[in-house]
């Protein structure tokens, strides 16, 4: 696997980062691609067109991320500009899925996570953003307590600058 991250300050910057991928070899040949994006950006509209650019350069690629009150690129800490990390996975494969814990409820969301997980042969890792708006995700990880131990459960919640309920966005 490779990694590679962009600290970016504008749409356009975001767009010259993922287009100098695609004359990457790597990115070419590989089995998978994860972007991910942490913004301090709030507005819906922005974060729709950061995710077009990618799907544009890279069809069919994951694409996730979390609204941010600091983000994070080779272990520097940064104020009101959107990191893009990408993966490259050259043999192993990655997939996005997305869960409203408002809508079943955190025990069902995790439920549904762990059916998902129970059921992907050779998985090895799951990455949780979750958006808590005042709740907890600590029902849905108890869900997954009953994977193998070799499968890692990592991430975090998405956070605002200012704490707005329904500024703080996973996506």
């Amino acid at each position: 696997m490779l990694a590679y991250s962009y600290v970016t300050r504008s749409t356009e910057e975001l767009r010259n980062a993922v287009l100098s991928l695609r004359d990457k070899p790597e990115t070419a040949a590989a089995h998978a691609l994860l972007f991910q994006l942490f913004t301090s950006c709030l507005e819906e509209r922005r974060i729709r067109e950061m995710m077009d650019v990618i799907d544009k350069a890279f069809p069919g690629s994951a694409v996730l991320g979390a609204s941010t009150s600091g983000e994070v690129s080779n272990g520097a800490i940064y104020e009101e500009t959107t990191i893009l990390s990408v993966f490259v996975f050259q043999q192993a494969g990655c997939k996005a899925f997305g869960f409203a814990f408002d809508a079943d409820g955190e025990q069902e969301a995790g439920r549904r996570l762990y059916r998902l997980a129970a059921n992907t042969p050779g998985l090895r890792g799951i990455e949780i953003l979750a958006n808590t708006k005042g709740t907890g995700s600590a029902d849905a990880l108890s869900e997954l307590d009953a994977l193998p131990e070799n499968i890692a459960v990592f991430g975090g919640g998405a956070d605002a600058a200012e704490i707005i309920a329904d500024a703080a966005e996973s996506f």
